[in-house]
């Protein structure tokens, strides 16, 4: 027995299995387990992009409001459009366009506060030079002359062949008594496709006897 137990250590000690190992097989013990490595994270789910438009039905009634206007300044019935454009801001209180529009159409109805109200927050959304122009416009009818020049002049800046923008910009140069320069930039805007307002600039009489020498530059 004893050579028995010596010749089973030898064999042990040649496999390279410690006298704890030993015992462990001997009482049934388990191994270990060998510590878990660190899995890579699971990639992120890709975000979902928004709808640009949250409610279908407001492209819609903007598609109807647009063919109230003949020309970005133009409307042909103010009323029918505050009306429309009022249904999609409540579908998407903040739709640039419609804020926009719906100023210029309660302009046309003489309802300046809420159309400086659209206008500003038009800007605050989208500080662009249609937005700028379009409260220029605004300003320049309801007898803010100081801030209707203020907003041209930005507008101006931003982009100088945008038809509402020389429209604004010519208001602004008829108060300040240059009709030179006023009926230049309806001239302007008229070369860009915008028309009515050098018409009836024309019936007036503000352009008729006005010679000028081609646009601004």
């Amino acid at each position: 027995m004893i050579r028995f137990l010596a010749v089973l250590a030898c064999v042990f000690c040649l496999s390279g299995c410690s006298p704890l190992s030993f015992l462990e097989i001997f009482e049934g013990e388990k191994a270990k387990p060998p510590q878990s490595e660190k899995t890579a994270p699971a990639p992120a789910k890709p975000e979902t992009s928004r709808p640009q438009r949250q409610h279908p039905q407001v492209e819609k009634i903007l598609v109807q409001a647009r063919r109230l206007w003949n020309e970005s300044t133009v409307c042909s019935e103010p009323r029918k459009a505050a009306a429309l454009l009022t249904q999609a801001l409540r579908g998407e209180p903040e739709n640039v366009e419609a804020l926009r529009l719906r100023a210029l159409a309660y302009k046309d109805l003489k309802y300046w506060d809420g159309a400086e109200e659209d206008a500003t927050k038009a800007i605050v959304l989208k500080p662009d030079a249609f937005n700028y122009a379009a409260r220029s416009l605004i300003f320049s009818d309801s007898g803010n002359f100081l801030g209707a020049e203020k907003d041209a002049r930005r507008a101006l800046v931003m982009d100088d062949k945008l038809p509402i923008v020389l429209v604004a910009m010519a208001e602004v140069n008829f108060h300040n008594n240059d009709a030179v320069a006023g009926c230049r930039n309806l001239q302007a805007a008229c070369d860009q496709g915008e028309c009515q307002p050098w018409k009836r600039a024309e019936e007036r009489g503000l352009c008729r006897d006005v010679v000028y020498p081609g646009r601004l530059p």
